[in-house]
């Protein structure tokens, strides 16, 4: 499973959820993928391609596919969907 978190430098709101990010990578979920792509580069197209429109997004996919998105800083709402999905 991949967790693509796409977020902007200019983002509050990603900036609070970072640490908890952080903590789900390397403690919680060890065997998910954490992606950060900072769509304020290089990145713009690949989150226009996945409808990015608020910060933080985070795209869920599994098998390669999409198959959750959850919009905001809401990261238990991450965390439940990891664990739904694994």
């Amino acid at each position: 499973m991949v967790v693509a978190e796409f977020c902007s430098l200019y983002s509050s709101r990603c900036h609070l959820v970072a640490q908890e990010v952080k903590s789900m990578a390397t403690s919680e979920f060890p065997d998910v993928k954490f992606l950060y792509i900072n769509i304020d580069k290089k990145n713009e197209n690949l989150g226009l391609e996945h409808e990015v429109e608020h910060f933080p997004t985070f795209i869920l996919f599994k098998n390669g596919r999409r198959v959750q998105t959850v919009v905001g800083a809401k990261v238990l709402e991450v965390k439940r969907a990891i664990r739904e999905l694994m």
